[in-house]
Order: structure tokens, then C-alpha cells, then sequence
């Protein structure tokens, strides 16, 4: 397996609107004595107060939420598509009842932040905001129908309001095989 390496951040083949449309990125938050991953399907890459700044959103149901909201660093991962199947258990089931890293097989290492050794993409993040949606502030026709924005398969709870996590982008790794 070849190995990630840091790269420039200018210097990466990470395409940023692919990534959250065409790809299932996976986001991990914690330390070495406690984390969790989820899928992702919503975010954005940047620039935001002159930094390389990324933005996920997570509802505050989410296992991983807890994590976001005690850590100062977070990782973004993108797996090859050899690892759909681990990319499905991370989605489907919560790290609340049992170690999904381990039953998928996916190895993690860990720096600042968690991420999974077997990625092509890993962005490294510290936390700089984190804020609430609020039904107040959304325009052009309120709510927006959140039957119809969830992927197939998701079951959104009472919490549709997500919180928005904005990260500057402290390190990217890439697998260059």
C-alpha cells in the first residue's frame, strides 16, 4: 500500500466540488483514547479570514458531534472506491454501539487529528467556529424540504438543524500511487 504524504495545498489533485457531490467523504473527529467517523455528504472547501478553511455540517444526534464539539482538530478522508463497503458501514451504523473502525477493517492513525491510512485524500483541520442553524434565518421560501435532501437510506430525526463546523486546513495528505 503506498503511503500518504503531505503535499502544498495548491499542489493537490483533490477536486473540491467533486468531493462533496461525487465522492462520500468521511469525517472523523477525536484522539487516540476516543473517536468516531461518519460519512458526509455535506461541506465545502475554501478560503474563509484569508485561511484554506473547510466547512461540515453534523447533526447534533450525530455520535461524531460530540467529538467535534470537544476536539480542536478534525479530518475530512477520501476513500478510493475499493472501500465502498467500509464507506457504507460508516454511514449506516453509529460508533454509539461498537467500534466501526475495527468491523471495517480500515486502519487509524492519528496526528492532530484521526484519519484512515488507507484514504487517498485526508485534510487536516482546527476547528475555528462552529454555529447552529436557526430556522429564522433561512430565506427564499423558509426550511428548505429536508425529505428530499437527504440521501436514499438516511433517516433524519427531530434535529434537522445541522451545525456548521468551519476548520482551517493545517495539513493535506494525499496517497500519490
Amino acid at each position: 500500500m503506498a503511503q500518504l504524504r503531505e503535499v502544498p495545498l495548491l499542489d493537490s489533485t483533490l477536486a473540491a466540488f467533486s468531493t462533496f457531490l461525487n465522492e462520500t467523504p468521511i469525517l472523523l473527529a477525536g484522539a487516540k483514547d476516543g473517536f468516531n467517523a461518519m460519512t458526509i455528504g455535506w461541506g465545502m472547501l475554501g478560503s474563509l479570514w484569508n485561511k484554506y478553511t473547510a466547512a461540515v455540517y453534523v447533526r447534533p444526534c450525530r455520535y461524531t458531534y460530540e467529538y467535534m464539539m470537544r476536539h480542536d482538530f478534525f479530518s475530512i478522508c477520501v476513500l478510493p472506491d475499493a472501500f465502498d463497503e467500509q464507506i457504507a458501514l460508516l454511514g449506516s451504523r453509529s460508533g454509539r454501539d461498537f467500534d466501526k473502525t475495527s468491523i471495517s477493517g480500515l486502519t487509524a492513525a492519528f496526528g492532530e487529528a484521526p484519519y484512515y491510512e488507507q484514504s487517498s485524500h485526508v485534510i487536516i483541520l482546527k476547528k475555528l467556529y462552529a454555529q447552529s442553524f436557526r430556522p429564522e434565518f433561512f430565506t427564499g421560501g423558509g426550511l428548505p424540504d429536508f425529505k428530499h435532501i437527504y440521501r436514499s437510506g438516511s433517516k433524519p430525526g427531530s434535529d434537522l438543524l445541522h451545525t456548521q463546523f468551519i476548520g482551517e486546513v493545517i495539513k493535506l495528505l494525499e496517497n500519490r500511487c
